[in-house]
Protein backbone atom coordinates (compact mmCIF):
# COMPACT_ATOMS: atom_id res chain seq x y z
CA UNK A 1 0.00 0.00 0.00
CA UNK A 2 2.57 2.47 0.91
CA UNK A 3 4.39 1.48 -2.48
CA UNK A 4 1.24 2.29 -4.32
CA UNK A 5 0.69 5.30 -2.46
CA UNK A 6 4.50 6.87 -3.19
CA UNK A 7 4.00 5.70 -6.92
CA UNK A 8 0.70 7.33 -7.13
CA UNK A 9 2.14 11.05 -5.62
CA UNK A 10 5.38 10.55 -8.51
CA UNK A 11 2.71 9.95 -10.97
CA UNK A 12 0.61 13.01 -10.14
CA UNK A 13 4.21 15.24 -9.52
CA UNK A 14 5.01 14.21 -12.85
CA UNK A 15 1.91 15.78 -14.51
CA UNK A 16 2.96 19.80 -12.53
CA UNK A 17 5.29 20.92 -14.60
CA UNK A 18 3.28 19.74 -18.00
CA UNK A 19 -0.09 21.73 -16.65
CA UNK A 20 2.23 24.47 -16.16
CA UNK A 21 3.73 24.40 -19.55
CA UNK A 22 -0.13 23.99 -21.45
CA UNK A 23 -1.00 26.83 -18.57
CA UNK A 24 1.75 28.91 -19.95
CA UNK A 25 1.22 28.23 -24.21
CA UNK A 26 -2.64 28.64 -23.41
CA UNK A 27 -2.37 31.91 -22.06
CA UNK A 28 0.67 33.23 -24.25
CA UNK A 29 -1.39 34.97 -26.92
CA UNK A 30 -3.03 37.26 -24.45
CA UNK A 31 0.11 38.67 -23.29
CA UNK A 32 2.05 38.51 -20.17
CA UNK A 33 -0.67 37.84 -17.14
CA UNK A 34 -1.43 36.14 -13.64
CA UNK A 35 -2.18 32.61 -15.63
CA UNK A 36 1.31 32.51 -17.92
CA UNK A 37 2.56 33.39 -14.19
CA UNK A 38 1.48 30.83 -12.86
CA UNK A 39 2.30 28.66 -15.25
CA UNK A 40 5.75 29.62 -14.81
CA UNK A 41 5.84 28.74 -11.62
CA UNK A 42 4.15 25.64 -11.61
CA UNK A 43 7.08 24.76 -14.80
CA UNK A 44 9.94 25.58 -12.38
CA UNK A 45 9.10 23.75 -9.19
CA UNK A 46 7.06 20.92 -10.49
CA UNK A 47 9.97 20.09 -12.81
CA UNK A 48 12.52 20.35 -9.16
CA UNK A 49 10.12 18.19 -7.57
CA UNK A 50 9.38 15.52 -10.85
CA UNK A 51 13.20 15.72 -10.94
CA UNK A 52 14.05 14.69 -7.33
CA UNK A 53 10.86 12.06 -6.49
CA UNK A 54 11.58 10.76 -9.68
CA UNK A 55 15.25 10.49 -10.28
CA UNK A 56 15.12 11.42 -13.50
CA UNK A 57 18.96 11.98 -13.57
CA UNK A 58 19.05 7.85 -13.65
CA UNK A 59 17.76 8.08 -16.87
CA UNK A 60 19.83 10.71 -18.72
CA UNK A 61 21.08 10.44 -21.72
CA UNK A 62 23.14 12.70 -24.58
CA UNK A 63 21.75 13.05 -27.57
CA UNK A 64 22.32 15.45 -30.61
CA UNK A 65 18.89 16.61 -30.35
CA UNK A 66 19.64 18.47 -27.28
CA UNK A 67 22.43 20.70 -29.08
CA UNK A 68 18.85 23.44 -29.46
CA UNK A 69 19.43 23.61 -25.83
CA UNK A 70 22.89 24.52 -25.74
CA UNK A 71 22.61 26.92 -28.85
CA UNK A 72 20.00 28.23 -26.74
CA UNK A 73 21.81 28.45 -23.33
CA UNK A 74 24.50 29.99 -25.39
CA UNK A 75 22.58 32.94 -26.71
CA UNK A 76 21.29 33.52 -23.19
CA UNK A 77 24.57 33.85 -21.65
CA UNK A 78 25.92 36.07 -24.42
CA UNK A 79 23.84 38.78 -22.85
CA UNK A 80 25.71 39.30 -19.42
CA UNK A 81 28.41 38.57 -21.11
CA UNK A 82 28.91 41.15 -23.44
CA UNK A 83 27.44 43.60 -21.10
CA UNK A 84 30.88 43.04 -19.58
CA UNK A 85 32.70 44.72 -21.56
CA UNK A 86 29.86 47.39 -22.35
CA UNK A 87 30.23 51.20 -22.34
CA UNK A 88 27.59 52.03 -21.19
CA UNK A 89 25.69 50.62 -18.13
CA UNK A 90 22.46 48.36 -18.67
CA UNK A 91 19.37 50.03 -19.85
CA UNK A 92 15.59 49.34 -19.28
CA UNK A 93 16.12 47.59 -23.04
CA UNK A 94 18.86 45.15 -22.01
CA UNK A 95 16.78 44.13 -18.66
CA UNK A 96 13.58 43.60 -20.86
CA UNK A 97 15.52 41.23 -23.37
CA UNK A 98 17.09 39.02 -20.21
CA UNK A 99 13.79 38.72 -18.82
CA UNK A 100 12.33 38.00 -22.37
CA UNK A 101 14.92 35.27 -23.17
CA UNK A 102 14.50 33.94 -19.62
CA UNK A 103 12.74 30.66 -20.90
CA UNK A 104 15.98 29.81 -22.74
CA UNK A 105 17.99 29.74 -20.42
CA UNK A 106 14.84 27.96 -18.51
CA UNK A 107 14.08 25.66 -21.03
CA UNK A 108 18.02 24.91 -21.89
CA UNK A 109 18.98 23.79 -18.45
CA UNK A 110 15.35 21.75 -18.53
CA UNK A 111 16.03 19.71 -21.56
CA UNK A 112 19.54 18.90 -20.95
CA UNK A 113 18.61 17.12 -17.68
CA UNK A 114 15.39 15.52 -18.70
CA UNK A 115 12.32 16.80 -18.51
CA UNK A 116 8.46 14.39 -17.96
CA UNK A 117 7.97 11.60 -19.86
CA UNK A 118 3.93 12.69 -19.76
CA UNK A 119 4.15 15.65 -21.90
CA UNK A 120 3.23 14.78 -25.19
CA UNK A 121 2.29 17.09 -28.40
CA UNK A 122 -1.38 16.51 -28.42
CA UNK A 123 -1.98 17.92 -25.20
CA UNK A 124 0.17 21.58 -26.87
CA UNK A 125 -1.74 20.70 -29.95
CA UNK A 126 -5.37 20.66 -28.78
CA UNK A 127 -4.51 23.57 -26.44
CA UNK A 128 -3.49 26.08 -29.46
CA UNK A 129 -5.99 24.79 -31.37
CA UNK A 130 -8.80 25.65 -28.86
CA UNK A 131 -6.57 28.70 -27.84
CA UNK A 132 -6.77 30.09 -31.88
CA UNK A 133 -10.57 29.52 -31.58
CA UNK A 134 -11.42 31.18 -28.63
CA UNK A 135 -9.06 34.16 -29.90
CA UNK A 136 -11.33 34.09 -32.82
CA UNK A 137 -14.26 33.58 -31.53
CA UNK A 138 -13.69 36.49 -28.95
CA UNK A 139 -12.44 38.73 -31.13
CA UNK A 140 -15.45 37.96 -33.72
CA UNK A 141 -18.08 39.13 -30.22
CA UNK A 142 -15.85 42.09 -29.20
CA UNK A 143 -17.01 43.07 -32.97
CA UNK A 144 -20.57 41.85 -33.16
CA UNK A 145 -21.32 43.56 -29.90
CA UNK A 146 -20.15 47.25 -31.05
CA UNK A 147 -20.82 47.18 -34.99
CA UNK A 148 -23.19 44.36 -35.50
CA UNK A 149 -22.87 41.91 -38.95
CA UNK A 150 -23.93 43.73 -41.54
CA UNK A 151 -20.86 45.53 -43.78
CA UNK A 152 -18.37 43.37 -41.88
CA UNK A 153 -15.02 45.50 -42.03
CA UNK A 154 -12.01 43.67 -41.88
CA UNK A 155 -9.68 46.63 -40.08
CA UNK A 156 -11.78 47.43 -37.78
CA UNK A 157 -11.79 43.28 -36.67
CA UNK A 158 -8.48 43.83 -36.90
CA UNK A 159 -8.02 46.76 -34.45
CA UNK A 160 -10.09 45.23 -31.67
CA UNK A 161 -7.71 41.71 -31.93
CA UNK A 162 -4.87 44.20 -31.21
CA UNK A 163 -6.79 46.11 -28.34
CA UNK A 164 -8.07 43.12 -26.77
CA UNK A 165 -5.66 39.88 -27.84
CA UNK A 166 -2.61 40.75 -29.18
CA UNK A 167 -0.54 42.13 -32.46
CA UNK A 168 -1.59 40.39 -35.52
CA UNK A 169 2.60 39.31 -35.68
CA UNK A 170 2.27 37.31 -32.24
CA UNK A 171 -1.54 36.09 -33.34
CA UNK A 172 -0.43 34.74 -36.69
CA UNK A 173 2.74 32.91 -35.87
CA UNK A 174 0.76 31.04 -32.60
CA UNK A 175 -1.94 30.01 -35.22
CA UNK A 176 0.15 28.78 -37.88
CA UNK A 177 2.62 26.89 -35.31
CA UNK A 178 -1.12 25.40 -34.04
CA UNK A 179 -2.03 24.45 -37.44
CA UNK A 180 1.08 22.96 -37.84
CA UNK A 181 0.83 20.72 -34.79
CA UNK A 182 -2.79 20.30 -36.15
CA UNK A 183 -1.80 18.30 -39.28
CA UNK A 184 0.57 16.10 -37.48
CA UNK A 185 -2.64 14.89 -34.87
CA UNK A 186 -4.42 14.48 -38.06
CA UNK A 187 -2.17 12.43 -39.62
CA UNK A 188 -1.41 10.03 -36.67
CA UNK A 189 -4.67 10.23 -35.49
CA UNK A 190 -7.68 7.15 -36.48
CA UNK A 191 -10.34 8.62 -34.29
CA UNK A 192 -12.99 9.98 -36.91
CA UNK A 193 -14.69 12.06 -34.47
CA UNK A 194 -11.14 13.19 -33.36
CA UNK A 195 -10.18 14.20 -37.28
CA UNK A 196 -13.38 15.92 -37.27
CA UNK A 197 -12.85 17.95 -34.44
CA UNK A 198 -9.30 18.40 -35.52
CA UNK A 199 -10.32 19.63 -38.66
CA UNK A 200 -13.21 22.33 -37.90
CA UNK A 201 -11.04 23.54 -35.00
CA UNK A 202 -8.32 23.52 -38.02
CA UNK A 203 -10.46 25.71 -40.40
CA UNK A 204 -11.94 28.04 -37.91
CA UNK A 205 -7.85 28.77 -36.86
CA UNK A 206 -7.19 29.31 -40.65
CA UNK A 207 -9.81 31.40 -41.22
CA UNK A 208 -8.70 33.94 -38.21
CA UNK A 209 -5.20 34.34 -40.28
CA UNK A 210 -6.69 34.97 -43.69
CA UNK A 211 -8.72 37.73 -41.65
CA UNK A 212 -5.69 39.07 -40.26
CA UNK A 213 -4.14 42.20 -41.90
CA UNK A 214 -0.87 40.94 -41.40
CA UNK A 215 1.43 39.91 -44.18
CA UNK A 216 3.55 37.82 -42.96
CA UNK A 217 1.40 35.60 -41.14
CA UNK A 218 -0.61 35.03 -44.54
CA UNK A 219 1.59 34.47 -46.83
CA UNK A 220 3.17 32.19 -44.29
CA UNK A 221 -0.17 29.93 -43.95
CA UNK A 222 0.00 29.66 -47.44
CA UNK A 223 3.55 28.49 -47.84
CA UNK A 224 2.38 26.06 -45.13
CA UNK A 225 -0.37 24.37 -46.93
CA UNK A 226 1.48 24.75 -50.77
CA UNK A 227 4.16 22.73 -49.13
CA UNK A 228 2.54 20.19 -46.94
CA UNK A 229 0.10 20.04 -49.90
CA UNK A 230 3.22 18.81 -51.79
CA UNK A 231 4.76 16.10 -49.21
CA UNK A 232 1.59 14.85 -49.18
CA UNK A 233 0.45 14.01 -52.20
CA UNK A 234 4.08 13.44 -53.37
CA UNK A 235 4.04 10.75 -50.02
CA UNK A 236 0.95 9.04 -51.37
CA UNK A 237 0.93 9.41 -55.30
CA UNK A 238 -2.90 9.88 -55.41
CA UNK A 239 -3.66 12.42 -57.86
CA UNK A 240 -0.63 14.20 -57.76
CA UNK A 241 -0.73 16.67 -60.65
CA UNK A 242 -4.29 17.24 -60.83
CA UNK A 243 -3.99 18.70 -57.04
CA UNK A 244 -0.63 20.06 -57.51
CA UNK A 245 -2.35 22.21 -60.59
CA UNK A 246 -5.18 23.04 -58.64
CA UNK A 247 -2.92 24.64 -55.94
CA UNK A 248 -0.94 26.22 -58.60
CA UNK A 249 -3.78 28.35 -59.70
CA UNK A 250 -5.42 28.81 -55.87
CA UNK A 251 -2.69 29.79 -54.04
CA UNK A 252 -1.55 33.18 -56.26
CA UNK A 253 -5.50 34.00 -56.24
CA UNK A 254 -5.65 33.85 -52.55
CA UNK A 255 -2.20 35.49 -52.48
CA UNK A 256 -3.16 38.40 -54.78
CA UNK A 257 -6.43 39.05 -52.56
CA UNK A 258 -4.85 40.27 -49.50
CA UNK A 259 -5.32 44.55 -49.71
CA UNK A 260 -1.83 44.98 -48.31
CA UNK A 261 -0.11 42.69 -50.97
CA UNK A 262 0.24 45.17 -54.07
CA UNK A 263 3.33 45.83 -55.32
CA UNK A 264 3.22 49.67 -54.25
CA UNK A 265 2.27 48.59 -50.97
CA UNK A 266 5.18 46.01 -50.49
CA UNK A 267 7.72 48.63 -51.87
CA UNK A 268 5.87 51.49 -49.35
CA UNK A 269 7.27 49.86 -46.15
CA UNK A 270 9.13 51.09 -44.00
CA UNK A 271 11.00 48.09 -43.01
CA UNK A 272 13.28 48.89 -45.92
CA UNK A 273 14.48 51.89 -44.87
CA UNK A 274 15.30 50.26 -41.42
CA UNK A 275 17.21 47.77 -43.05
CA UNK A 276 19.34 49.76 -44.58
CA UNK A 277 20.33 52.06 -41.82
CA UNK A 278 20.68 48.75 -39.73
CA UNK A 279 23.15 47.64 -42.27
CA UNK A 280 25.11 50.18 -42.00
CA UNK A 281 25.43 50.57 -38.42
CA UNK A 282 26.74 46.50 -39.00
CA UNK A 283 29.16 48.21 -41.12
CA UNK A 284 30.86 50.27 -38.40
CA UNK A 285 31.17 47.39 -35.45
CA UNK A 286 31.27 43.84 -38.27
CA UNK A 287 33.03 41.78 -35.73
CA UNK A 288 31.56 42.17 -31.81
CA UNK A 289 28.84 44.33 -32.36
CA UNK A 290 27.52 47.17 -30.32
CA UNK A 291 26.01 44.66 -27.08
CA UNK A 292 22.53 45.50 -26.08
CA UNK A 293 22.93 48.45 -23.95
CA UNK A 294 24.71 50.77 -26.31
CA UNK A 295 22.97 49.54 -29.23
CA UNK A 296 19.78 50.35 -27.56
CA UNK A 297 20.65 54.15 -27.00
CA UNK A 298 23.10 54.55 -30.25
CA UNK A 299 20.36 53.16 -32.60
CA UNK A 300 17.68 54.86 -31.82
CA UNK A 301 19.56 58.17 -31.49
CA UNK A 302 21.00 57.55 -34.87
CA UNK A 303 17.20 56.93 -36.41
CA UNK A 304 16.37 60.58 -35.46
CA UNK A 305 19.75 61.55 -37.17
CA UNK A 306 19.72 59.75 -40.18
CA UNK A 307 17.47 61.31 -42.82
CA UNK A 308 16.25 58.14 -45.06
CA UNK A 309 15.23 56.15 -41.60
CA UNK A 310 13.92 59.45 -40.33
CA UNK A 311 12.10 60.07 -43.12
CA UNK A 312 10.57 56.79 -44.31
CA UNK A 313 10.27 54.95 -40.62
CA UNK A 314 10.45 57.14 -37.77
CA UNK A 315 8.66 60.16 -38.76
CA UNK A 316 5.33 58.27 -40.02
CA UNK A 317 5.21 55.40 -37.34
CA UNK A 318 5.59 57.74 -34.25
CA UNK A 319 2.85 60.00 -35.82
CA UNK A 320 0.60 57.31 -35.14
CA UNK A 321 -1.14 57.47 -31.15
CA UNK A 322 -0.27 54.21 -30.17
CA UNK A 323 3.34 54.33 -31.13
CA UNK A 324 3.54 57.94 -29.23
CA UNK A 325 4.38 56.25 -25.71
CA UNK A 326 7.03 54.60 -27.14
CA UNK A 327 9.01 57.44 -28.88
CA UNK A 328 12.90 57.27 -29.11
CA UNK A 329 12.86 53.56 -27.03
CA UNK A 330 13.82 50.05 -28.61
CA UNK A 331 10.81 48.51 -28.43
CA UNK A 332 9.65 50.18 -31.55
CA UNK A 333 12.78 51.71 -33.23
CA UNK A 334 14.17 48.12 -34.06
CA UNK A 335 15.97 46.40 -36.82
CA UNK A 336 12.67 44.38 -37.49
CA UNK A 337 14.76 41.18 -38.73
CA UNK A 338 16.46 38.72 -35.46
CA UNK A 339 19.51 38.01 -37.93
CA UNK A 340 20.40 41.75 -38.15
CA UNK A 341 19.15 42.03 -34.43
CA UNK A 342 21.79 39.60 -33.49
CA UNK A 343 24.51 40.62 -35.57
CA UNK A 344 24.15 44.08 -33.97
CA UNK A 345 23.90 43.28 -30.68
CA UNK A 346 26.26 40.23 -30.48
CA UNK A 347 28.31 40.34 -33.98
CA UNK A 348 29.44 37.39 -35.68
CA UNK A 349 29.11 35.33 -32.60
CA UNK A 350 25.43 36.20 -31.85
CA UNK A 351 24.15 35.84 -35.88
CA UNK A 352 26.60 32.14 -35.98
CA UNK A 353 24.31 31.02 -32.79
CA UNK A 354 20.77 32.10 -33.91
CA UNK A 355 21.95 29.93 -37.28
CA UNK A 356 23.24 27.18 -34.93
CA UNK A 357 19.78 27.34 -33.10
CA UNK A 358 17.60 27.10 -36.42
CA UNK A 359 19.82 24.16 -37.68
CA UNK A 360 19.84 22.11 -34.56
CA UNK A 361 16.20 22.09 -34.29
CA UNK A 362 15.96 20.76 -37.49
CA UNK A 363 17.98 18.12 -36.16
CA UNK A 364 15.76 16.84 -33.72
CA UNK A 365 12.59 15.17 -34.92
CA UNK A 366 12.35 11.41 -36.30
CA UNK A 367 11.52 10.74 -39.43
CA UNK A 368 7.57 10.39 -38.77
CA UNK A 369 7.69 14.10 -37.37
CA UNK A 370 10.51 15.72 -39.64
CA UNK A 371 7.91 17.37 -42.08
CA UNK A 372 5.97 19.36 -39.01
CA UNK A 373 9.55 20.90 -37.46
CA UNK A 374 10.89 22.20 -40.59
CA UNK A 375 7.54 23.39 -41.43
CA UNK A 376 7.44 25.38 -38.17
CA UNK A 377 11.09 26.08 -38.83
CA UNK A 378 9.99 27.50 -42.12
CA UNK A 379 6.88 30.08 -39.90
CA UNK A 380 9.44 31.01 -37.39
CA UNK A 381 12.26 31.51 -40.18
CA UNK A 382 9.84 33.87 -42.24
CA UNK A 383 8.85 35.69 -39.64
CA UNK A 384 12.01 36.18 -38.14
CA UNK A 385 12.69 38.55 -41.59
CA UNK A 386 10.44 40.87 -39.95
CA UNK A 387 11.12 40.86 -36.36
CA UNK A 388 13.72 40.27 -33.75
CA UNK A 389 13.53 38.11 -30.56
CA UNK A 390 12.17 39.07 -27.86
CA UNK A 391 9.22 41.36 -29.47
CA UNK A 392 6.85 39.71 -31.54
CA UNK A 393 8.99 36.77 -31.50
CA UNK A 394 9.02 35.38 -28.31
CA UNK A 395 11.93 32.93 -26.89
CA UNK A 396 9.66 31.26 -24.52
CA UNK A 397 7.40 30.24 -26.94
CA UNK A 398 10.71 28.75 -29.48
CA UNK A 399 11.77 27.05 -26.43
CA UNK A 400 8.44 25.89 -25.64
CA UNK A 401 7.82 23.99 -28.88
CA UNK A 402 11.49 23.10 -29.47
CA UNK A 403 11.41 21.29 -25.95
CA UNK A 404 7.62 19.53 -26.74
CA UNK A 405 9.12 18.66 -30.33
CA UNK A 406 11.93 16.88 -28.58
CA UNK A 407 10.10 15.13 -26.20
CA UNK A 408 7.64 13.89 -28.84
CA UNK A 409 10.48 12.23 -31.17
CA UNK A 410 11.91 10.55 -28.18
CA UNK A 411 8.52 8.33 -27.64
CA UNK A 412 9.94 6.87 -31.37
CA UNK A 413 13.14 5.03 -31.67
CA UNK A 414 13.86 4.73 -35.63
CA UNK A 415 16.75 3.00 -36.50
CA UNK A 416 16.39 4.95 -40.03
CA UNK A 417 16.67 8.34 -38.63
CA UNK A 418 19.03 10.18 -40.58
CA UNK A 419 21.05 11.84 -37.82
CA UNK A 420 21.41 8.62 -36.04
CA UNK A 421 19.93 9.74 -32.32
CA UNK A 422 20.64 7.23 -30.39
CA UNK A 423 21.09 7.97 -26.56
CA UNK A 424 23.82 7.21 -24.56
CA UNK A 425 23.08 7.14 -20.73
CA UNK A 426 24.77 9.02 -18.58
CA UNK A 427 25.56 5.66 -15.90
CA UNK A 428 26.35 3.88 -19.38
CA UNK A 429 29.00 5.67 -20.89
CA UNK A 430 31.87 3.80 -19.83
CA UNK A 431 29.69 0.30 -19.99
CA UNK A 432 28.13 -1.62 -22.68
CA UNK A 433 24.67 -0.39 -20.56
CA UNK A 434 21.12 1.09 -22.33
CA UNK A 435 19.52 3.87 -21.22
CA UNK A 436 17.42 2.85 -18.63
CA UNK A 437 14.04 5.28 -20.07
CA UNK A 438 11.80 2.64 -21.09
CA UNK A 439 11.28 4.37 -24.33
CA UNK A 440 14.67 3.07 -25.33
CA UNK A 441 15.05 -0.24 -24.05
CA UNK A 442 12.46 -1.44 -26.86
CA UNK A 443 14.89 -4.15 -29.08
Amino acid sequence: MKVYWLNLIRSIVSYIPVLGILLIIMSFPFGYNVFERIGHYMLGIGFVLDYVLNKRWLDWYWSRSKLAYIAMLLIYILMPLWQIWDPTPPTNYFIRLMERYMMFLAIGIIGILGFSDKLRLKYIGYAMLLTSCVMFFVNLYLYLSKYGIANFNVEVFNHIRAIHINSHMVVNLYVNAALIIGAYLFKNNTNIWARVLLAITMLIAAGYVLLSVGRVGYVTLLLIVFIYAIYTIWQYRRFRWVIVSFLIVVLPALFLRHNRLGVEEVLRDPRFAVWDYSVRMIKKHPILGYGLSTLSVEYVDGMYEDEKAYNYFVKPVMSQPSFAALKKTMITHHPHNALLMMYLSFGIIGLMLLLFLCTAIALIPTPNLKIYVWLFLLALFVQMQFEPLGDHIQPQFIAILLLCFQKESSHYKSEDSYFNDTPISFFGIFGNSQCSNSQYNKE
